[in-house]
């Protein structure tokens, strides 16, 4: 009796770990393909909803949407950078919105860079983004800054296949906002008001 219970106790666990195996798996490419259709369509304000329902998604399972091996992530990358691109130009916008902004630069660190149409990553406008704090202003404000970061400093461990920042001097020094990821506040262009206590910025 005792090894029969056992035995339907283990396959349940292997049913329910199936389950949830599933319901994370990454975009497909018939996934993606919908998506570039939905936001090739978008207004202003569908298309920020959409950028902000990725960073969420992406954020509660960063290993299985965005770094791993399955999941499609350069191809969606090069997607929506063309589709932000897009967006910018059918909208007119001289700025992007900071989900919108956050998004293009994920996508374009995760493998979306084009050089020769000057799409191309920068560090100093992703230091810039989260020091603004990522925030979104439809209805009550509300930050998207955590998701911002837990995404880039989990893609930046993937590309250098390190998890610190130990031994990175002179040439090899990261970028602030890499420090930043990391924890590293060591100059006073990284303090936020209100946040020097906090992250024991130099005043």
């Amino acid at each position: 009796m005792k090894g029969t219970l056992m035995l339907v106790r283990t396959i349940l666990l292997a049913l329910l770990s199936n389950c949830f195996a599933w319901s994370a798996m990454a975009d497909t490419k018939d996934d993606i393909e919908a998506l570039q259709n939905k936001l090739s369509t978008s207004g202003a304000d569908a298309f920020e909803q959409e950028m902000i329902t990725l960073l969420y998604k992406w954020h509660e399972d960063i290993y299985g949407e965005v770094i791993g091996a399955d999941s499609n992530s350069t191809q969606r990358s090069r997607m929506l950078v063309t589709e932000i691109a897009a967006y910018k130009a059918r909208t007119g916008a001289t700025d992007l919105s900071a989900p919108v902004e956050a998004v293009w630069l994920i996508s374009l660190y995760d493998g979306g860079e084009d050089y020769a149409k000057g799409w191309q990553y920068d560090e100093d406008d992703a230091l810039a983004l989260y020091q603004s704090g990522v925030m979104v202003s439809d209805g009550m404000p509300y930050s998207l800054r955590t998701e911002f970061a837990d995404i880039m400093k989990a893609i930046w461990i993937d590309l250098n296949n390190r998890s610190n920042l130990d031994g990175l001097t002179g040439e090899e020094a990261p970028h602030q906002f890499v420090k930043l990821l990391f924890g590293v506040f060591d100059a006073p262009t990284l303090c936020q008001p209100g946040e020097a206590v906090i992250w024991s910025c130099h005043e």
